[in-house]
């Protein structure tokens, strides 16, 4: 092996925010830029965050790397004793300081945006969208964002970041996410399977033309607005498929049928077909979407109180309670409010309750956040709004036991919010004491890096298996070889048996083993 035998365990938290010189002292005028790349951090390490993997990597550790600059100019302006170049030092440095907090109060601001948007476990971020124009936009602003975020931060130090480099991470990190959505479909064709139901031929068919749309993408030059669309309808899909899993309900061969069509049509796009349009592809998702996702298909919406109970689990304080109280109450008192049916009462009541609570869901990712006094008092009017209808038609005595049982979720969800924030309060102290990175299932990898079939490196990696292909590609790429941009435009894994490995998959599965080659 060309490098040590004995590599350092490679941990991406501390590789995209600590500092590559340990000699480095912090200042107080960077404190808050420090914060913020914590902050950051913490949400691009996190398992769930999936869609914009490497680009952010690269953005966190290009803020790291300004950090350190303006903490060496600041320590020159410190020990320099040339008036002209103390100035020219304390120029730069407070030159620097402004744009970088910029760039990550909006990087921060447009994660958090995507991690409430989208949810990965149900479509619900996509059904409240009122149509495909409308999330698809939101789609293409957070990537937009995310990339001018990164070349906003990369102006200001160097090395500059190329567009096209930019555009290999976001076609990397694209193929990542659809191919851990091909996954999902493929896990979910199993376990319906499993459960003694039918995938009708039109479903294999459709998830063939999905992994073909895959790599024809991986083979062509970025294009965010073609990969907006290839991402997104794959979620839809996917979404629906995993929706028919949890709920035991058989979806039609047309529903496969149009998937398979939207898939076919992107491909046209990627390879540039005299007939391919973004107009013509639209239309396929739009029309997708309206026959089912939107429910007019009908068999395919299940309006029973089984979706309302599953959404509960979404839910975190300070609306747990009051959307578990307020599932119990339709579940019991439905009753009242007549037959089911396309545009009765029973309907519009089911779909305020399903509203309110994925609403509610989408508002909090995690107890730490907490949301604008707005937006809360937004959520607690609708649910009051959703508990009224339905109280409203009860006898007196109903009612008021019903409005007593309101009243103490909404106390309890109050008072284990304020004991929470006290309790993290003390432990964050504590808290930083312990390092955020615990080394386990660590392996060594040995990589044997090819261009044009030629052997050009060799090295070994000490990771952690918990991490993801695509982790392991940013480590090669930024600790381990000098050409990145060539390393990014196509990348491809394959074991020791030749068989290609998918970048969102785990280092500990199987299929990768404890040796790879790396095509570039």
């Amino acid at each position: 092996m060309l490098a040590s035998d004995h590599p350092q365990p490679f941990s991406l938290y501390t590789g995209i925010t600590s500092s590559r010189d340990s000699a480095v002292e912090d200042y107080p005028v960077s404190e808050l830029i420090k914060t913020l790349i914590h902050y950051a951090g913490v949400e691009i390490c996190s398992p769930t965050f999936q869609r914009f993997t490497l680009s952010s990597y690269e953005f966190i550790s290009t803020a790291r790397d300004t950090r350190d600059e303006i903490n060496k100019l600041v320590a020159k302006v410190d020990s320099s004793s040339s008036e002209e170049d103390v100035w020219d030092d304390f120029d730069r440095y407070t030159g620097l300081i402004d744009p970088t907090e910029d760039a990550l109060l909006k990087f921060l601001e447009i994660v958090e945006k995507e991690s409430r948007w989208l949810s990965l476990n149900d479509d619900g971020a996509f059904a409240s969208m009122e149509n495909y124009q409308s999330w698809i936009k939101q789609w293409a602003d957070n990537r937009m964002g995310l990339c001018r975020c990164l070349i906003q931060l990369t102006e200001h130090i160097e090395p500059q970041r190329s567009e096209d480099y930019v555009d290999s991470l976001l076609k990397q990190d694209t193929k990542a996410f659809m191919q851990y959505l091909r996954r999902r479909i493929k896990d979910a064709f199993k376990d319906i399977t499993n459960a003694g139901k039918t995938v009708p031929p039109e479903g294999f068919k459709a998830l063939e033309s999905y992994e073909n749309m895959i790599n024809e993408f991986g083979r062509r030059p970025f294009n965010g607005e073609t990969a907006d669309r290839a991402a997104g309808a794959a979620l839809v899909g996917s979404c629906k498929i995993d929706d028919a899993r949890a709920k035991g309900y058989e979806l039609p061969p047309t529903f496969f049928e149009n998937l398979q069509t939207v898939f076919r049509a992107i491909t046209d796009l990627l390879q540039k077909k005299d007939n391919a349009s973004l107009t013509k592809v639209d239309e396929k998702i739009q029309g997708f979407r309206t026959d089912h996702i939107t429910g007019k298909s009908g068999p395919i919406v299940d309006l029973g109180i089984i979706e309302l109970l599953r959404l509960v689990r979404g839910v975190h304080r300070p609306f747990y309670g009051r959307a578990s109280t307020l599932v119990k109450l339709f579940k019991e008192k439905a009753y009242v409010l007549g037959s089911k049916g396309p545009g009765s009462e029973y309907n519009k009541v089911h779909e305020l309750v399903r509203t309110t609570i994925t609403d509610s869901a989408s508002s909090i990712r995690s107890l730490s956040l907490d949301i604008p006094e707005d937006q809360k008092a937004s959520l607690k009017s609708k649910f009051n709004t959703a508990e009224q209808r339905i109280t409203s038609k009860l006898d007196k005595k109903s009612c008021g036991e019903w409005q007593e049982k309101i009243k103490k979720a909404q106390e309890l969800d109050e008072s284990h919010m304020k004991r929470f924030r006290e309790a993290a309060k003390a432990y964050s102290q504590k808290a930083w004491h312990f390092p955020f990175y615990h080394p386990q299932n660590m392996k060594s990898i040995a990589v044997t890096v090819l261009r044009d079939k030629k052997n050009i490196k060799e090295f070994d990696c000490q990771m952690n298996t918990d991490m993801r292909m695509t982790t392991f590609l940013w480590h090669i790429a930024t600790n381990c070889m000098k050409d990145r941009d060539q390393v990014m435009k196509n990348p491809i894994f394959k074991n020791n048996s030749g068989k290609v490995i998918d970048m969102d998959l785990d280092l500990k599965d199987p299929i990768v083993g404890q040796k790879v080659i790396l095509e570039i």
